[in-house]
């Protein structure tokens, strides 16, 4: 795994062959998390054209982990991962420019409720939709409600 610099913000990177691995391994660790879990967790998939009449896309992971972002809402959230992968979108030094074009297809922001012991995922998908889904131990989803959210808030 290497390091990346995404417009001031650190990033790790996943290549293709392991896409989403950070997220799948935060499920599976979910029984080992101590009172508190892990810190939140913002997860971006690129997608990289070479050439303008090329037809070859490479999709590559980068992920940060997050302190101190407002966590009141999925919209507050939505927000931040947007911001992000604005930044990400316009600037990057995985792929260089003017050689390939860069863009943003996915974004998750992932919170660990020490109180149901979930994660919870707030996915975008860029341009368009946005959903929030709790995910147990088991990797099973959930629709999640107001008073689960407010637990979110409390431990993120």
């Amino acid at each position: 795994m290497q390091n990346e610099l995404t417009s001031k913000i650190l990033e790790s990177v996943e290549p293709e062959e392991n896409l989403e691995f950070h997220l799948n391994k935060r499920v599976a660790d979910i029984p080992s998390y101590g009172l508190l879990g892990p810190p939140d967790l913002c997860y971006l998939i690129k997608e990289k054209k070479t050439g303008t009449l090329s037809t070859k896309t490479t999709r590559v992971g980068y992920f940060h982990f997050v302190y101190g972002v407002d966590t009141s809402s999925s919209a507050s959230i939505a927000a931040y991962i947007t911001s992000v992968m604005n930044l990400a979108g316009s600037d990057t030094n995985y792929f260089p420019k003017p050689k390939c074009k860069v863009k943003v297809t996915n974004g998750y922001f992932c919170m660990f409720d020490a109180i149901t012991r979930r994660d919870y995922r707030v996915e975008i998908t860029f341009p368009g939709s946005t959903n929030v889904v709790a995910i147990d131990r088991n990797g099973e989803r959930h629709m999640i409600n107001d008073k689960e959210w407010s637990n979110v808030l409390l431990c993120s």
